[in-house]
């Protein structure tokens, strides 16, 4: 029996290396996996855990995972808990965050903080309040350094809440606030990145296969970026990273995604830098950072809507009450003083050969032209006429059904203004102007180096400057010459430092303009570009990356075919305000049928220019009736909504749906497509009201039948009792329209042909073969052009 107990105990031996050996192995792999998070059942969220043998610290949703280093708590990596992908890492040299100075070459980051450390890191779970405390304390006995506090929060099942709050007493202002910095993910594993450049931009595989391109923007600025929002979606998931401000001023970020100066040949580098201005011995909170897992887009931008406060500002109906439907209904119709050469006194000519709707632009009013003599907009260039002059032209568009909108520039003053070269005794040049860290202001050329005229950026905080701008609005607003207000720039200026004496902080320059249109948002704002922070106080926002595209810059930015379009904005804001083309650009005008299909599409508001250019436009274009017929007949009737969902039929059409409406469009110029009972040639649309109230759009074939050769720019609005159609650009066509639900093929149907100003040209019955009209659509009646026919029972 002896040799039996001494086999088994040599087996139970036996049996325990092994079992060591596997515990050490499963060990191993854990680590070569590089934290891998395994396929969870279901997991409570949130939930922490300290994993002493990877010295790691992880925290969990339902459907992401962060995991921290425990010694200094840098961000190790973000996972997808249902595929287990690391969608993001950090590099050998990332940290959670990492300050740079002013005048300093200095950098103090997360890292050079540790539990024993004399500068100390510690972290604190607080079940109460559902939050990660990471805390970096800095050497008692160094006399000067940083102090750093980030608040970790799991939201809902797929979020977590970042907040960064330091106490500087480095002796140094702190000028950059890199949270997080580090970031890597591979690029083999990116589908596509979202970028939010108005209206919305995708970088697709190709961008990051060729490597060398930066895609790094500043928000806000140029050109157009409405958002401080990112993210990527790849195999195994998605992530997005957005900030929203907490509490005022809102600062300048530079985000993005880096080649150049990203360790290793196989990654991009994501960046993230927040760039205040935090004086020695100041305290500063950083915007909250939401880092968002799984899902989709769709779902992304609904969760940033809400975190951004979006959905809580008023909407467009709200601030315009009852010029909403006047607004939706009118086309911008930029009127170039200067261009268009008329005196005022000949504006009622010319605007009686406008179709009305329309929101009439007016620039270069102001003396000697545009980009000249601001702020001194009023009285106009006397080469037009007097202020009074300007006024009656104001009655004169309100009379004709049309609105009206000039332009002006808050932000720059030119040097050889009034009001700048007679300033008053007690004001100096540098109590007005933006003034840089050297005490020197802030000048910029417009025109150069042509034709030349200086001026200044001014500071929004400055006395003088509030009290000169509310003179211009008192001026605008006792004259009743603006139904809405433009201000250029606001918008679309790039951030600058501020260190004039009136301003609260010297990144505050841009807070200072969103409190100015805080401040006037009764007159009805629109700017130039926009962004979220500005959605509360704008009804208008003018510009898309259309206009770098027909520029050709984004050939360079980004390569050609290696992105697209997606309507970012208009999911997310434009129930709030509206979306149109830049207000000055001739390239991105409605002036051609791309143009019309693209604002079809994203949603934006139609716009012409009626100075005809090498781009298209003028008085007499038909395409000026299209711009017009279009958006007061069939976009307006959508106006307002958000866009609900967008997706690619194939690589060439989209479908964009709206809460009331959808549109198809064909990106491809060249080929005609086939959508049920239609097909629209090349840049060619389709618009449906979901109600089956309204097909519009371009078409070659319609209602199942071919129309006659070319292409025809057809609105069809079905109502009770009647069907109205206009084709303001085509030839004539035999035309199939789907009978009323309320008629019989045996109803008696008259056709009758209206004149654009509402007469009454011509009745004529109709055929009815089955369940359809047949209408023989005729442009003119003689010398006399028919503007819409419209069906109903005799």
């Amino acid at each position: 029996m002896r040799w039996l107990r001494w086999i088994a105990g040599a087996l139970g031996g036996i049996l325990v290396v092994l079992l060591v050996m596997v515990v050490l192995g499963v060990l191993r792999v854990r680590r070569m996996e590089g934290l891998k998070t395994p396929i969870p059942a279901e997991t409570p969220s949130p939930l922490v855990l300290d994993n002493a043998v990877e010295n790691t610290l992880r925290l969990q949703t339902r459907d992401g995972e962060l995991v921290f280093d425990k010694t200094d708590g840098n961000l190790l990596a973000v996972v997808d808990r249902a595929s287990g992908e690391k969608l993001i890492y950090s590099s050998a040299q990332g940290a959670l965050w990492r300050l740079a100075f002013n005048y300093s070459g200095q950098t103090v980051a997360s890292t050079d903080y540790s539990p024993a450390g004399a500068r100390s890191f510690q972290y604190q779970w607080l079940p109460e309040q559902n939050e990660l405390v990471l805390q970096y304390l800095l050497d008692p006995s160094a006399g000067k350094g940083i102090s750093v506090e980030v608040r970790v929060k799991p939201v809902g099942e797929s979020q977590f809440d970042f907040q960064l709050t330091l106490q500087n007493h480095q002796g140094y202002e702190v000028a950059e606030v890199r949270f997080p910095d580090g970031w890597m993910t591979q690029r083999e594993s990116i589908r596509e990145a979202l970028l939010p450049i108005m209206p919305g931009v995708i970088l697709n595989q190709g961008f990051f296969a060729q490597g060398g391109k930066d895609a790094v923007v500043v928000y806000p600025g140029w050109p157009g970026v409405f958002a401080d929002f990112t993210g990527i979606r790849t195999a195994g998931g998605q992530v997005v990273l957005y900030t929203t401000p907490v509490a005022p001023p809102l600062t300048p970020i530079t985000y993005g995604f880096k080649f150049t100066g990203c360790s290793g040949q196989t990654s991009i580098c994501w960046v993230h830098v927040i760039k205040p201005r935090v004086s020695p011995e100041k305290t500063w909170a950083s915007p909250v950072l939401h880092i968002r897992i799984g899902g989709g887009w769709g779902e992304a931008m609904e969760a940033y809507r809400t975190d951004a406060g979006i959905d809580r500002v008023k909407s467009l109906g709200e601030k315009l009450g009852p010029l909403f439907e006047k607004v939706s209904r009118a086309p911008l119709l930029k009127a170039d003083a200067s261009q268009l050469g008329l005196s005022f006194v000949d504006y009622p000519a010319l605007l009686n050969r406008l179709p009305a709707p329309g929101l009439i632009h007016l620039v270069g009013y102001g003396p000697g032209g545009f980009d000249r003599n601001y702020p001194d907009f009023l009285p106009p260039d006397p080469r037009f006429g007097t202020t009074k002059d300007l006024a009656r032209v104001a009655e004169e568009i309100r009379a004709r059904g049309l609105l009206l909108m000039p332009y002006t520039n808050p932000t720059w003053w030119d040097g050889k203004s009034p009001t700048l070269r007679t300033l008053p005794k007690e004001v100096r040049l540098l109590d007005v102007v933006v003034v840089n860290d050297q005490g020197m202001h802030l000048e910029e050329c417009y025109g150069c180096p042509t034709d030349p005229h200086y001026g200044y950026v001014v500071s929004p905080y400055a006395t003088f400057v509030q009290e000169r701008l509310q003179r211009l609005m008192d001026d605008f607003s006792a004259l009743k010459i603006a139904d809405i207000l433009f201000e250029d720039q606001i918008g679309a200026r790039a951030a600058v430092y501020d260190y004039n004496k009136a301003a609260p902080s010297p990144d505050s320059y841009l807070q200072g303009w969103i409190e100015h249109t805080r401040a006037f948002r009764e007159m009805l704002l629109a700017t130039e570009g926009g962004f979220d922070q500005l959605v509360e106080t704008e009804v208008g926002f003018h510009g898309s990356v259309m206009l770098l595209e027909r520029r050709g810059e984004t050939s360079s930015w980004w390569g050609e075919g290696n992105w697209r379009y997606y309507p970012f904005v208009t999911q997310v804001a434009r129930d709030r305000v509206f979306f149109y083309q830049h207000n000055l650009a001739p390239e991105t005008f409605t002036h051609n049928k791309a143009t019309l299909g693209w604002n079809a599409a994203m949603g934006y508001q139609l716009s012409y220019d009626l100075f005809r250019s090498q781009y298209g436009g003028g008085v007499d274009d038909e395409m000026l009736g299209v711009v017009v017929a279009f958006q007061s007949r069939a976009f307006a009737s959508y106006a307002g909504e958000r866009v609900q969902g967008y997706t690619s039929l194939n690589e060439n059409v989209t479908q964009t749906d709206f809460e009331t409406a959808t549109v198809f469009y064909n990106w491809d110029a060249g080929k005609t497509y086939s959508l049920g009972d239609y097909s629209v040639p090349g840049n060619g649309f389709l618009l449906l009201k979901k109600d089956g109230s309204l097909v519009a759009g371009i078409f070659n074939r319609y209602n199942g039948e071919m129309l006659s050769p070319g292409e025809h720019y057809l609105i069809e609005e079905r109502e009770k009792g009647a069907i109205l159609i206009r084709q303001p650009k085509g030839k004539n066509t035999p035309l199939r329209v789907k009978l009323l639900p309320e008629w019989g093929n045996e109803q008696n149907l008259v056709a009758r042909a209206f004149s654009e100003d509402g007469r009454m040209l011509q009745q004529k019955d109709v055929s009815v073969v089955g369940k359809f009209i047949i209408l023989d659509y005729q442009r003119k009646l003689g010398d006399e052009k028919i503007a819409w026919y419209q069906i109903s029972a005799k």
